[in-house]
């Protein structure tokens, strides 16, 4: 238990938050103290050193009673305490003002302290027994007396003591509290990615894809995720729904031929003393075999042409030379139903691709519009430069298509109401727009019921 407790995301990056802090508030406190005992020093001196300038002028005035007398008025309007000596140029003591709390401090400590020889003031630290310290200026006037004032630090390091213990007891404090707001903030955060876990799973055991996230109402990194996810289930879930309807639509295609061969190899079979019964029985077998060949060729086709073309087969091919080609394929086909077909190029336009599948494609769409228009209509097909593009326009004056079979159509084996009394295996579409892909272009439909339609292949010129 405590183990996948720490394998959790949220306990991993909640421990890293605080860590961070910890480091963070270490180097803040450090900066703060120093600009705190800085401060105070720089306090602690000026204080000293007007005490030094006050002492000094007093006794340039009246020498050393003058100085008695001040440090007696001062100790008894019971101002801060400090330390005041007079000293010879031999470092013999003239008067010493020791304050009575300072027990632990020894004065004599000063004679070992050699004597200035300038009258430049020396700044020094005396320790005491008990640890505290003694900050003290001396300075050298110019009969050669030596006057030393200073104050103890005991005061200003038990307050600085006390802030350290206090900042020690407010990161006790506020990292536990910080580490629990951060498991608490990361949770919540986490929460969506929890929701795509579980659902994952469920995708998994249940087998179905058509299941959604819930999105929070905000726009960060997270839900943008669960907004993908939930996109992506939708294409996958559609994908699985095309390969089933492609493979229920296969196994029909497949199984009428095949029962056609299985019934009349039978019958072949039964009445093998009729020649002439056999060999139209083994025409159809090949007729319905084709069927299944073609079928399953067409698959192929639009497999490899989704994997891409081969450089290979590249070249500039003049539009008007496939445009050409198709109308002249289709000719007899068109004077056959009474259907006029008009085709049209720009001279002197070129497109870079397959010549063999660029034909292809476009013999799909004249294939179809072919096949859907009636007697004594027209199907054009034009070929023009639209900007930076090559426009391939094939259009016919058949019935139609439905507005809510025009995303379909480009379905693997879709084949709309009004193909379905046409013989088709609903694959031609799927071609032409994986050998449009393929070639970096696009292809579009507009369609109305009763209109015709309108197929536009667009390629890079």
């Amino acid at each position: 238990m405590i183990r996948k407790i720490l394998r959790k995301v949220s306990f991993r990056l909640s421990l890293w938050q605080a860590l961070i802090f910890a480091i963070l508030a270490i180097v803040l406190s450090y900066v703060t103290h120093t600009l705190i005992v800085e401060q105070i020093r720089t306090h602690e001196q000026e204080v000293v050193s007007f005490r030094l300038s006050e002492f000094t002028l007093e006794y340039e005035r009246g020498g050393v009673e003058a100085v008695k007398t001040l440090a007696n008025a001062r100790r008894k309007r019971a101002q801060r305490v400090f330390f005041l000596r007079l000293a010879s140029a031999e470092n013999k003591t003239i008067f010493l003002r020791d304050p009575e709390d300072w027990l632990e401090f020894n004065s004599d400590l000063l004679r070992k302290v050699p004597v200035p020889t300038d009258t430049r003031i020396r700044w020094m630290e005396l320790n005491a027994q008990d640890g505290n310290a003694l900050y003290l200026a001396m300075h050298r006037l110019g009969d050669g007396t030596v006057i030393y004032v200073g104050q103890s630090r005991e005061d200003t390091d038990e307050l600085l003591g006390n802030l350290r213990k206090r900042a020690l007891l407010l990161a006790a404090v506020l990292l536990p509290l910080g580490f629990a707001a951060g498991i608490f903030l990361t949770s919540r955060a986490l929460r969506p990615v929890r929701g795509l876990s579980k659902t994952v799973h469920g995708m998994i055991e249940t087998g179905r894809y058509d299941v959604k996230v819930t999105r929070g109402e905000t726009d960060n990194e997270i839900n943008e995720l669960v907004s993908l996810f939930n996109r992506l289930t939708m294409q996958i879930d559609g994908l699985i729904r095309s390969m089933r309807e492609a493979l229920d639509n296969v196994a029909h295609d497949i199984r009428s031929p095949m029962t056609v061969i299985r019934g009349r190899a039978q019958l072949a079979l039964q009445r093998g003393d009729d020649l002439t019964l056999s060999k139209e029985a083994l025409a159809e077998c090949v007729e319905e075999s084709d069927k299944v060949l073609r079928i399953l060729n067409m698959l192929m086709d639009i497999a490899e042409t989704e994997a891409g073309i081969s450089a290979q087969n590249l070249r500039q091919i003049p539009v008007a030379e496939i445009s050409a080609a198709v109308a002249d394929l289709y000719d007899s086909v068109a004077e056959e139903k009474d259907i006029r077909l008009k085709s049209e190029a720009t001279a002197g336009l070129t497109v870079k691709g397959d010549p063999v599948m660029l034909r292809r494609a476009l013999a799909n769409l004249v294939d179809n519009a072919l096949k859907f228009t009636p007697r004594g209509g027209e199907v054009s097909v034009t070929v023009a430069k639209t900007g930076a593009e090559i426009v391939f326009t094939v259009r016919d004056s058949g019935p139609g298509i439905a507005k809510g079979d025009l995303p379909k159509i480009w379905d693997r084996f879709y084949r709309s109401d009004r193909s379905r009394s046409t013989y088709g295996m609903g694959l031609g579409l799927s071609f032409v727009q994986a050998t449009v892909k393929a070639h970096g272009g696009r292809i579009e439909c507009e369609s109305k019921p009763g209109s015709g339609a309108t197929f536009r292949i667009f390629l890079p010129a």
